[in-house]
């Protein structure tokens, strides 16, 4: 039901049945629940730019996950610390996040985590004006995505590498991967 409120536009919605859910998660000591829905709703608050709440969410997802041994999850929420963290402007934090999230991803052979996480730190170190690191890992990211497959995820690298190029003041290279 979240999902559709979410998807409908009704944030408000999704967030007052996810609460509802984390609750109910709690009550009956469900502890991957809860961390699944504390994911959720840190994903959430950072759509609505609220990095605090979901640096929150996320960060207590992480210690729940690592509490029941689910190392995918934490993963992921090491990545979306990472995300908060690049948001913020913490630079070297959100580097560290993601680094740990790719070690993670690759202990677990999770190819798809690892070249989601390196792709973020690409654009990390975009949104940093690293634009050499930034370049880097944004290929090394494609690299990965054209390896699996995903079209979708195919668009985001090319979607950074023409954010990339126009930084570097190559409008037209830009222009062309838009």
């Amino acid at each position: 039901a979240g999902e559709i409120a979410h998807g409908r536009g009704d944030s408000v919605r999704a967030e007052t049945i996810w609460y509802r859910a984390l609750e109910m998660c709690s009550e009956v000591g469900d502890r991957e629940g809860v961390a699944t829905l504390q994911n959720v709703l840190g994903n959430l608050a950072l759509e609505k730019g609220d990095f605090e709440e979901a640096q929150s969410l996320y960060q207590r997802a992480v210690e729940a996950f690592e509490s029941i041994d689910d190392k995918q999850g934490a993963a992921q929420g090491y990545n979306n610390l990472g995300h908060v963290a690049t948001a913020k402007k913490q630079w070297n934090k959100a580097i560290g996040l993601l680094e740990r999230a790719v070690q993670t991803f690759d202990e677990l052979g999770n190819q798809q985590g690892i070249a989601r996480a390196i792709l973020n730190i690409g654009v990390t170190h975009r949104e940093a004006g690293n634009l050499r690191e930034a370049t880097r890992y944004v290929q090394e990211g494609t690299r990965l995505w054209t390896q699996l497959g995903g079209k979708w995820d195919l668009a985001d690298c090319f979607d950074d590498w023409a954010a990339i190029q126009t930084l570097l003041g190559n409008d037209d290279e830009g222009a062309r991967m838009f």
